[in-house]
C-alpha cells in the first residue's frame, strides 16, 4: 500500500461533508486530548487518541467567510463536490430519507496499478436554529448493491462535523474523523497522509465563492423534517 493510495483512501472521510452506529463511533462526551500537528493558512489540524480502541481521531478546524445557509446550500450541491473534496472522482446521490439523511455512492481516484476505490456513505444532518449550529455525521455503509462493483472498498470510517455561525458572514468549521484503514502501515505514514488530506480539503473550502449559493435557504428543510 503506497503513500499516495493511502492519501486517496483517507480523503473519503469528508463527504460527508457528508449514522452514528459503528464500532468506530466517536463519543462526543469523551473528547480526546488534542495535540496540534499543523497550523497554516488559518487551518489547524489536531490528533487525539481514543481510549480503548487504539485508533487515532483527527480534528481539523478553520473559518470561512459566508453565512451558514450559503455554506449548507453549497455542501448539498453534488455537481461541485469533486471540485473541493480531495481526490473524489465521482459522486451519485442514491436516495434521501426525509431531507436530513442521504446515501451517496462515491468513487475515489487512485494511481495505477491500484484500482479506484468506492464506498456508500450515509450522511445525516441536524440544525440547532437557536444556537446557529449545524451538525453532520457520515458513516460508510455496507450494501449488497455495490459489494461486487469491481472496486476496492474503503474500510469503515466515521465523521462528526460542526458548522457554527460566529458572525453574520463567518462560519467556524470543525471536522472530527476516526478511521481504521485496515492495512499494516506505519502510524507515521498514516498520520502524514491524514493531516495532508484534511489540510488540502479545508483550503479548498476556504476558497469557495459562497455568495453564489444565497438564492435559497435549505436549512429550513431541516427544520421542517424534524
Amino acid at each position: 500500500m503506497t503513500y499516495s493510495v493511502l492519501r486517496k483512501l483517507f480523503s473519503s472521510v469528508f463527504l460527508l461533508l457528508l449514522s452514528t452506529q459503528s464500532v468506530l463511533a466517536i463519543v462526543e462526551s469523551s473528547e480526546p486530548k488534542w495535540t496540534l500537528e499543523k497550523e497554516k493558512s488559518g487551518v489547524q489540524i489536531y490528533t487525539g487518541n481514543n481510549e480503548g480502541s487504539g485508533l487515532v481521531t483527527y480534528k481539523a478546524v478553520t473559518e470561512v467567510n459566508t453565512p451558514l445557509s450559503n455554506l449548507f446550500n453549497f455542501l448539498q450541491d453534488v455537481n461541485v463536490t469533486t471540485s473541493w473534496l480531495y481526490n473524489l472522482k465521482s459522486i451519485v446521490r442514491l436516495g434521501t430519507k426525509d431531507f436530513y439523511e442521504t446515501d451517496y455512492y462515491v468513487i475515489y481516484s487512485t494511481p495505477w496499478p491500484v484500482s479506484d476505490v468506492s464506498a456508500v456513505l450515509r450522511a445525516t444532518w441536524q440544525y440547532d436554529q437557536a444556537n446557529k449550529l449545524l451538525k453532520n455525521s457520515t458513516v460508510s455503509v455496507d450494501t449488497e448493491q455495490f459489494r461486487d462493483d469491481g472496486y476496492m472498498h474503503i474500510p469503515l470510517i466515521e465523521t462528526h462535523n460542526r458548522f457554527q455561525q460566529i458572525g453574520n458572514d463567518k462560519v467556524k468549521l470543525s471536522f472530527q474523523v476516526t478511521i481504521d484503514h485496515g492495512y499494516a502501515v506505519p502510524d507515521l505514514i498514516v498520520d502524514s497522509v491524514s493531516i495532508d488530506t484534511l489540510y488540502e480539503t479545508l483550503i479548498n473550502l476556504q476558497g469557495v465563492d459562497y455568495m453564489k449559493y444565497g438564492d435559497t435557504n435549505l436549512l429550513n428543510e431541516l427544520l421542517h423534517d424534524k
